[in-house]
């Protein structure tokens, strides 16, 4: 048991957890994200867990602001009877970084989760529920990556490193079955 659990930790590999994570932000501003009410309010609560204080624009020394968040769901695999047999399902943030200053740290980035599931419709109402478990899985992520990208601007904020080197970064997706 020992000699598994040691060769799991030297490989990297840990459990989740808490997606609060430990950044180096005292105050923040969050702007937008209201029209998924549980993202807001996820991100919130993890940002305050991680010690930084979510206050009012003018007291805060970044501004994270939440451009658009989109859920959507498309075929995947259709059967020769024309049902729905598998489904993509997508989860997508945009957010913006800007320190009190007004620089851009961030800009329009998006962050998308994307994830597959068999449907069966004779299980309608289970699938429903996977369907919404998968979305609330895929909020914490989109969460964790925006706590990512918090944590990367803020040393290039101290460090007065151009915001090119981090808003350039590819587009972030993931792909989950």
């Amino acid at each position: 048991m020992l000699i598994c659990i040691a060769s799991m930790a030297a490989c990297g590999w840990h459990f989740r957890g808490d997606i609060a994570a430990s950044l180096d932000i005292d105050s923040i501003a969050i702007e937008g994200g209201q029209q998924d009410a549980a993202f807001y309010q996820r991100l919130s609560q993890a940002l305050e867990r991680s010690g930084v204080q979510v206050n009012p624009l003018a007291e805060a020394d970044l501004t994270l602001k939440i451009g658009n968040i989109q859920r959507d769901r498309k075929p995947l695999t259709i059967s020769a009877d024309g049902a729905v047999e598998e489904y993509q399902l997508y989860y997508v943030v945009v957010i913006s970084v800007q320190v009190a200053a007004g620089e851009w740290v961030i800009q329009d980035q998006s962050i998308e989760v994307i994830r597959s599931y068999r449907f069966d419709r004779t299980q309608i109402l289970a699938k429903e529920n996977e369907e919404r478990r998968l979305y609330n899985d895929m909020r914490d992520n989109a969460i964790r990556r925006v706590l990512q990208r918090l944590r990367a601007a803020k040393p290039a904020q101290n460090k007065d490193a151009a915001p090119s080197s981090i808003e350039r970064g590819p587009e972030d997706a993931t792909h989950e079955n």
